[in-house]
């Protein structure tokens, strides 16, 4: 982990979309940083915060 960065992401989380999408980072950059269950998580966040997938989203939801 970038440790000093990432430290940096998540003090200024409002500037990156928020702490999920800080998480979603850092996972991308450093899978190794959390365990498999948190990256399926990670992974599920990030697929429906793709503007690509609010469709999907939206129906699921629905």
């Amino acid at each position: 982990m970038h440790l000093p960065k990432h430290q940096q992401m998540l003090r200024d989380h409002r500037s990156y979309g928020g702490v999920d999408a800080v998480m979603v980072i850092i996972a991308k950059e450093n899978p190794g940083a959390f365990t498999a269950e948190a990256l399926k998580e990670i992974r599920e966040m990030q697929r429906l915060a793709d503007p690509f997938d609010a469709p999907i989203a939206l129906a699921k939801a629905a």
